[in-house]
């Protein structure tokens, strides 16, 4: 996740806009802890260079161990098209050069925006790679998860009564 401060929008830099989009892996460094790679980090940049970042945890105590690892998995096999070796491990530093259709979100929290790498859809060629489909699909689910939040949102009335003893 990347935090945004009000000073950084008002001095031209820009968000990464929310969508989905092609990023490219640009780099991908193991953080290391007394001698074990304690996580990965993951930096991500579209076609005008803006960039987001995202951490991907291998300590297996840590309370998000497993959504992370599987989002690390889905950018690494789905995203960047990279495959197991005869040991059943992938280098995530294979990645690095690699590009992939991704959904951007934004999330507004007090005064400032974070930009997150939603979930990965497919691996691209380059940043030209038409993702009009991929666009489309993404649009037809989040109208459907809208209608279906609509539906299970409680119906509140208004109350009609003049003499509540409670208002």
């Amino acid at each position: 996740m990347v935090k945004f401060n009000d000073e950084m929008k008002k001095s031209g830099f820009d968000l990464m806009p929310e969508g989905v989009t092609v990023l490219k892996v640009s780099k991908m460094k193991p953080v290391m802890n007394q001698g074990k790679i304690k996580s990965y980090k993951g930096e991500f940049e579209d076609a005008n260079g803006r960039k987001v970042w995202n951490d991907y945890t291998m300590n297996q105590k840590a309370s998000y161990y497993l959504p992370s690892m599987r989002a690390f998995y889905s950018l690494l096999k789905t995203g960047c098209g990279l495959v197991e070796d005869e040991n059943d491990e992938i280098d995530p530093e294979d990645a690095i050069g690699r590009y992939f259709v991704a959904k951007i979100k934004h999330t507004e929290k007090d005064d400032r925006t974070y930009v997150n790498l939603g979930y990965i859809i497919a691996p691209a060629e380059s940043f030209n790679t038409d993702i009009s489909e991929y666009t489309e699909k993404e649009a037809k689910r989040d109208k459907a998860k809208a209608e279906k939040a609509a539906k299970a949102a409680p119906v509140v009335e208004d109350d009609d009564e003049d003499e509540d003893p409670y208002a």
